[in-house]
């Protein structure tokens, strides 16, 4: 992976915050952070450097250079007595933050040279310049109260567990010439119901495109139903198979939601119809259907609820996502991470900055899963992977509502 470090512009050290030196710094060269640190080893601490002044275009085009660069990687988020936040803080391109639920804390900028975590207000939380502890190889983050003098936390480096598919596990998708605006990536195999699925609406009116994951032989593989993509996969667990769907590039990448639903989910086209256009009514960037009351149902509150539209919550299961194209962007590196995937339906709406109206069941259109839960592996490591990912991404295996929407078009708080 490419040192993207070497982008980052100089921000504004702990120590220039609180010296008194008062030069001339608009001659400077635009040092670059890891120039800063190799100049600096030898006392210990980054001397002053700033980015030139923000009206100038070259710097403008530097600054959202040294906000690309930051968001490669994952930080650990603490107070400054040490007590973990969050250990895979992301800070997004687009001004958002993930891993992190507070729901002060919802976007991020860089400002006269500091990292500002900003609230709903667009008040800043927290800024952060760079500490003396930062090196060329891990960089370190102080944040300061109003006076520049005390240090309230810390953004510390650390590797990034959500990643792309390398390279020689890529499977290709052949992009086709005209697409509809959702997707939905099945991962089937011969005995897969979705051929059962009523086509109750005309084929021109469906708004969504089909594509096979096909888990499995050969043979079946080339007796499958139409669609409009395809691929023989190699052997995996659902969402390993699908990260390797999710290279930079993939047509999956084109659709404004995609789903990704098990093959034991009874539904219809008008119902898929129905469901991604919710999505977008509620600008929704990561949902699931309710499960009907005869389903086999895991988790309490994926249970139908038929006196409500949607209800707004911290939890989607893996069984049946739905994704925005950009929640998509920011999660799906995590498919790799575990075998059965277990624990991620915890960790998406944190890495997504768990916000309170965005994520959500979707009422208004149950499904029906037919399948009892755990039949074709191993429950006991699931639930390992499930507790190794609510560890690394310091999350909790718990729910909460945060309101909804009636059948009458209330509110529910």
């Amino acid at each position: 992976m490419p040192d993207h470090r070497m982008n980052i512009m100089a921000l504004v050290s702990y120590d220039q915050v609180n010296t008194s030196d008062t030069r001339d710094t608009s001659m400077y060269p635009k040092l670059k952070l890891r120039d800063l640190a190799e100049n600096d080893s030898n006392n210990g601490h980054f001397t002053e450097h700033r980015l030139p002044h923000p009206t100038d275009a070259h710097t403008r085009n530097s600054s959202k250079q040294a906000e690309a660069s930051l968001c490669q990687y994952a930080w650990v988020f603490s107070s400054v007595d040490g007590s973990v936040i969050s250990p895979q803080l992301i800070l997004n391109e687009d001004g958002e933050i993930g891993g992190i639920r507070n729901p002060r804390v919802v976007r991020w900028c860089i400002e006269n040279e500091m990292i500002h975590f900003k609230d709903e207000s667009n008040a800043t939380v927290v800024r952060f310049v760079i500490d003396r502890t930062s090196t060329p190889q891990k960089m370190v983050l102080a944040g300061i109260d109003e006076s520049g003098q005390i240090k309230t936390h810390y953004l510390r480096e650390t590797d990034r567990y959500a990643r792309a598919p390398f390279s020689q596990d890529i499977q290709i998708l052949e992009p086709i010439a005209k697409r509809r605006k959702h997707l939905i990536v099945l991962f089937a195999n011969s005995k897969s119901l979705h051929t059962q699925w009523p086509q109750d609406i005309d084929p021109s009116r469906r708004s969504w495109d089909l594509c096979l994951a096909w888990y499995g032989d050969e043979t079946s593989f080339f007796q499958r139903p139409s669609s409009e993509y395809s691929v023989l996969l190699r052997k995996g667990s659902k969402l390993q198979c699908l990260h390797r769907l999710c290279y930079p590039g993939s047509p999956i990448f084109d659709y404004d939601y995609v789903a990704f639903p098990d093959d034991d989910i009874v539904t219809s086209w008008r119902d898929l119809n129905r469901i991604f256009q919710l999505c977008v009514d509620f600008n929704l960037i990561l949902a699931q259907p309710s499960l009907s009351h005869d389903s086999y149902i895991s988790h309490s509150i994926l249970r139908h609820q038929p006196e409500k539209i949607i209800r707004f919550t911290n939890f989607v299961e893996i069984m049946t996502p739905f994704f925005s194209q950009s929640a998509l962007r920011r999660c799906c590196g995590t498919f790799h991470f575990g075998t059965s995937g277990w624990g991620l339906d915890y960790a998406w709406p944190v890495i997504l900055g768990d916000p309170r109206n965005r994520i959500g069941v979707i009422d208004a259109v149950p499904v029906r899963h037919t399948r009892p839960v755990g039949q074709s592996y191993d429950t006991e490591a699931a639930r390992r992977d499930g507790m190794m990912v609510c560890r690394a991404y310091g999350v909790t295996a718990d729910y909460l509502e945060y309101g909804g929407i009636s059948r009458f078009g209330h509110q529910i708080l």
